[in-house]
């Protein structure tokens, strides 16, 4: 909904400067502003508080007083929508200020009918601190800082840069820097405010904004130190000359967000689902008495449905699921894709023998047709997660791809198969299966090694697939070798058949098998009988692969079906005896190429500034630079080009460094020495920019600032301010 001008209100300050304050309110739709009356003194004062002059955010509040002509007349302009009421402020025609109504802030004197001060504030950044940051995916933070801009409400003209901060010997812009979203959320998904990103986003690059005559600038002090001056005009006898702080150390902390586990497919738990009721009740095994009516324990009950709280987004059939154990099982949420929950045995065929048989997919094979194809279809997709691209150290890498499965044929999968139970052993003939094996059996020795299909890709921003993985070459082989040839990234969009999961009994693949309960994939093999590298059974259980030739979002999907075959490479129908397919934690874990996960540790950087002093000065940012050694491909917190390369260093004042260390030498630059301070009131400063003062020597830069527009007089505080110089730095 758009705003409307509701007042307006001009008045001349005692220099002649005509103001003009338009109040602006969402849906007004009226044809005319109502005109308000003003106090004749002070009735509208901006101010731009106190803070550091290294502070990333400067804000600035303006207090507004009016008479009201009736009783109550502005409170409906109380609202606790955030930039519902905004006021711009016009200094000779031309936008001067623009902030929007403090919600939280609204009192009149209730003691009077009219004739009556009401006081309203507005404020251009403040808002932000009561918003959550909402955006996700690879922003460049010119864009970011756009976002939080426009989540201000306010009106400006233009975003004006001083940057001295350059990407190799090209001044940056912001555009090209890019940051992942992920890094603004916790562990749990709980967001920054939009006031604590957009402070983190200018914090490492020394990066201040500031709203002022219309315009918001963004600057460093090394940069705008070269700008144009002017003198202040002293307005009264109450100047003070001062000095800043000097600072003993600098410390700086960089957090870069690197969690080992990149991406893990989850399902919450829903409380109203239980072990009492609803689903599907599983006992212990399905014996039962001459009555018919089971006799076993309660052992799980099994809920599944499409409403579970996911990360992962399911389709062609599966659902969600939940166990909720009673005397079998654990507490496991996740994907199911076939559960038969009849509670007898299947006959001999595989076919249905009992009243109460439920199939909530059939099971199926996803071996290869005669044309080619995979029987496979995309039944999970996972939430997409970022890798950096580190150039040549992406060898020194690894990728873990981990999914547990449950295939089984067992009535209950968590129990030791019986005759009641889809038997072990050979049947007595009970149900049906003469001499032959039971189904439990049979999955055994048929079923020595399986597989499931996925399809790993890595996309741009825009979804288009740069690289898809392969090492379906490996299940055709007679090998358990890993080389260039049978796995690799390949350009392009991939399809179902060219990359798998892999399960099998690591110590026997002759008569027994990687399924039955939970199991986690193994590192790929073919059709291979032999012995497998000892290695292997002391590594975390997955599929180990190297990193692609370049960064983007890596997306995870797993595909329907099963393929598996025996010790004499025949693949033999186990699907009409399976009862459960289900699926769990898929994930990506970054490992060394030693096979370890990933160890990350904030990364500090600190010098000494001036031994005689004795504060230090404490720095943490969220977002940096690490060394090519020590840069880890998915840390949240790192900087990315807009080819999806990590940044490691940039340059400032003619240095190339780490963000972490080309801050410490701004911090040096200013705080090492002595710089002095002025404070007092001066003829009012209507321009962004850095002054001077005709009795003292050195640049001033502005650090808090009351503007009395009907006196037009500011009442400041300014420090001098030093260029960027790095010589003598004493790194710790």
């Amino acid at each position: 909904m758009a705003l409307g001008i509701r007042y307006q209100r001009k008045f001349a300050s005692k220099k002649g400067v005509i103001w003009r304050i338009d109040i602006l309110q969402e849906g007004y739709g009226g044809t005319e502003p109502v005109f308000f009356d003003l106090p004749k003194n002070c009735p509208l004062e901006i101010e731009w508080a106190e803070a550091d002059k290294m502070a990333p955010v400067r804000r600035s509040s303006a207090t507004l007083k009016l008479i009201s002509d009736n009783d109550r007349q502005f409170v409906d302009l109380y609202t606790v929508e955030v930039g519902a009421v905004r006021m711009d402020v016009y200094r000779n025609n031309a936008l001067y200020w623009s902030g929007t109504l403090d919600t939280e802030l609204y009192e009149e004197p209730y003691a009077y009918k009219k004739g009556y001060e009401v006081t309203l504030t507005f404020a251009d950044f403040a808002c932000l601190d009561r918003l959550d940051w909402d955006r996700s995916g690879l922003m460049s933070i010119h864009d970011m800082i756009l976002y939080c801009v426009s989540k201000t409400g306010i009106n400006y003209t233009d975003l004006k840069k001083y940057i001295s901060t350059q990407a190799g010997y090209t001044t940056l812009t912001l555009q090209e820097v890019n940051v992942l979203q992920d890094n603004f959320y916790d562990e749990e998904g709980v967001a920054l405010s939009v006031g604590e990103v957009l402070e983190e986003i200018l914090r490492p690059f020394a990066l201040t904004i500031v709203q002022k005559a219309g315009h918001l600038h963004i600057y460093d002090i090394n940069a705008v130190y070269t700008q144009n001056t002017s003198d202040v005009e002293w307005d009264a006898k109450d100047s003070v000359l001062g000095v800043d702080v000097v600072y003993n150390n600098v410390r700086v902390t960089f957090s870069p967000y690197a969690d080992a586990k990149m991406m893990e497919g989850t399902v919450a738990r829903d409380s109203s689902l239980t072990e009492e009721s609803g689903g599907r009740l599983i006992k212990v095994d399905y014996k039962k008495d001459s009555y018919g009516s089971l006799t076993s324990l309660d052992g799980f009950r099994f809920h599944y449905n499409d409403t579970l709280e996911s990360n992962m987004e399911l389709s062609n059939g599966a659902k969600f699921f939940q166990i909720c154990p009673i005397y079998s099982g654990n507490e496991d949420n996740g994907v199911a894709m076939s559960a038969r929950f009849g509670d007898c045995s299947i006959d001999k065929d595989g076919a249905v023998n009992s009243a109460t048989y439920q199939a909530l997919n059939a099971p199926k094979d996803c071996g290869t047709l005669a044309n080619g194809n995979v029987k496979a279809n995309t039944i999970i997709t996972c939430k997409s997660t970022y890798l950096g691209y580190i150039s040549y150290r992406r060898m020194d890498y690894k990728l873990r791809i981990n999914l547990d499965l449950l295939f089984d044929v067992r009535y209950n999968p968590f129990e030791e198969a019986s005759d009641h139970n889809d038997n072990a052993e050979r049947s007595t003939g009970l149900f049906g299966w003469g001499t032959a094996n039971g189904p439990y059996q049979n999955m055994k020795d048929w079923c020595n090694i399986g597989y499931v299909p996925i399809r790993l890709t890595l996309r741009d921003s825009d979804g288009k697939a740069l690289y898809h993985y392969e090492n379906y070459k490996v299940l055709e082989s007679d090998s358990y070798k890993h080389d260039g040839t049978k796995c690799k990234w390949v350009a392009g969009e991939g399809s179902w058949g060219q990359a798998y999961l892999c399960y099998y009994n690591f110590e026997d693949r002759k008569s027994n098998t990687g399924f039955g309960g939970w199991a986690t994939n193994k590192q790929i093999i073919g059709y291979y009988r032999d012995g497998l590298p000892k290695q292997w059974q002391t590594i975390e259980d997955g599929e180990y692969i190297d990193l692609p030739m370049c960064g983007g979002y890596l997306v995870l999907e797993i595909g329907s079906g099963v393929h598996q075959f025996d010790y004499k490479r025949e693949t033999k129908d186990i699907y009409s005896w399976t009862r459960w397919v289900l699926y769990k934690s898929p994930s990506i874990t970054l490992c060394k190429k030693n096979y370890k996960e990933v160890e990350t540790e904030d990364i500090e950087d600190s010098a000494w500034l001036n031994r005689a002093a004795k504060e230090e000065l404490p720095i943490e940012t969220i977002l940096g630079t690490m060394t090519q050694r020590h840069g880890i491909p998915n840390a949240k917190g790192q900087l990315f080009d807009n080819k999806y390369n990590i940044y490691s260093t940039f340059r400032r004042a003619g240095v190339e460094d780490r963000l972490e260390r080309l801050l410490i030498g701004t911090v040096y630059s200013q705080y090492a020495s002595r710089h002095d301070t002025l404070s007092g009131t001066v003829v009012l400063l209507p321009s962004f920019g850095i002054y001077t003062d005709r009795s003292t020597t050195g640049k001033f830069l502005l650090t808090s600032e009351i503007q009395d527009c009907m006196e037009d007089t500011s009442e400041i505080s300014m420090v001098e301010i030093s260029q960027d110089n790095y010589q003598g730095i004493e790194y710790e």
